[in-house]
């Protein structure tokens, strides 16, 4: 650990004062070797490039950070702000040797101004590229960025053609980069974590509702459950992501769980919650299937094997009453109860669901939930 600095500077990882700096490069805080440790995947990718960067080649010239089409990681490289702008560009990428094609396809987007992850603002990072691998602007370029394979693969899965990341009054450094993985994370989670991999958006889908797991919900701010569509070739048994949901067949009610793709902004973030569970821990359902445990599940798109409708207001009366069940039966038992791991403790609740729960039952929790603020207007799930 290196020498405290003032406490105002706020940590790379957290929303915590950062008194401590990386003692090679000197550019980027943190509150603690934890976090430190933790956010050296990134920062080792760029750390000492940073230290080893030439000086600037002349005036109006900004450091920026480049990632190769064909490249293997993040590069700094100096690039040179116009004076004038004669074309949808503001800097001069020809020092970097894309071809006249590529430069052609080039767009400058957006400035970053905010990190949705953290919650704060940031100077302002303004981003070059080809971008996505959509029906929209699949036509800008067909090469795959294989250097944000060095941060997530999934980022070169959808990210085409060269990427210039810049500022126009001052030069990057690598907490900018920090806050660029953070952003391109973020970027892919909001445009396709729930929906999945771009070719799968011509696909046939069927309801689903998306119940996320605590990291989702406390990081990404999405809600506990949403409806969501879900590709129809999710449901094939053979779907690598499909997790049983028998539950479902004690209630008389088809249900299937498909797990949604991993969350890239915690990825590398090792967050607990206030009561202890892991960012991928999905009390909604371990609520329904208990012999699941407090496994990272991770978010879960629960759907109906018929593909028929399915409501959020389903799901939620489902974990409610199975919970209604177990509890009952927890304070029957309440010493062996509080002895019991929280591995065994999944199984015994998922026996005491087994030999309680029917459709008898669930049907008559309906009639009673369905009077309530949160089922009225609801149509039952065995009438869709």
């Amino acid at each position: 650990m290196s020498t405290p600095l003032t406490p105002e500077p706020l940590c790379a990882m957290c929303p915590s004062p950062a008194p401590h700096q990386c003692k090679s490069c000197q550019s980027i805080r943190y509150c603690s070797t934890r976090c430190q440790k933790i956010d050296w995947s990134v920062h080792k990718l760029v750390c000492k490039a940073h230290k080893d960067i030439n000086m600037s080649p002349g005036p109006n010239h900004v450091r920026a950070l480049y990632f190769p089409e064909n490249g293997t990681g993040p590069l700094f490289v100096w690039v040179r702000v116009k004076v004038e702008q004669v074309d949808c560009l503001r800097v001069d990428v020809s020092i970097l040797g894309i071809t006249e094609d590529r430069k052609t396809k080039l767009q400058e987007w957006r400035g970053f101004t905010f990190n949705k992850f953290l919650r704060r603002p940031i100077p302002d990072i303004t981003w070059i590229g080809s971008f996505y691998q959509d029906a929209a602007v699949s036509h800008l370029s067909s090469v795959q960025n294989t250097s944000l394979c060095a941060i997530d693969e999934e980022l070169a899965d959808i990210m085409f053609g060269p990427l210039i990341f810049y500022s126009p009054t001052r030069d990057l450094n690598p907490t900018d980069f920090r806050t660029i993985v953070d952003m391109l994370r973020w970027d892919y989670y909001s445009r396709w974590h729930i929906r999945g991999p771009p070719q799968q958006f011509s696909l046939a889908t069927v309801p689903s509702v998306m119940v996320n797991c605590w990291g989702d919900v406390h990081f990404c701010h999405q809600p506990d459950c949403a409806p969501i569509p879900l590709p129809k070739m999710a449901l094939e048994p053979d779907c690598p992501r499909t997790i049983a949901l028998p539950i479902g067949d004690l209630v008389g009610i088809p249900l299937v769980g498909v797990k949604a793709m991993p969350s890239l902004p915690w990825r590398d973030r090792a967050f607990q919650s206030p009561g202890g569970i892991g960012t991928s821990s999905n009390r909604g359902i371990f609520g329904m299937q208990p012999s699941i445990g407090e496994d990272p599940v991770g978010s879960v798109m629960v759907a109906r094997k018929d593909g028929k409708m399915i409501d959020k207001v389903h799901v939620l009366a489902l974990n409610r009453y199975c919970r209604s069940v177990t509890k009952d039966m927890e304070m029957d038992n309440l010493h062996e109860f509080q002895e019991t791991e929280i591995g065994e403790l999944g199984m015994w609740r998922w026996e005491c669901l087994k030999a309680k729960e029917s459709e008898e039952g669930f049907r008559a929790f309906w009639e009673e939930f369905k009077m309530t603020k949160d089922g009225e207007g609801v149509v039952s799930p065995y009438d869709v």
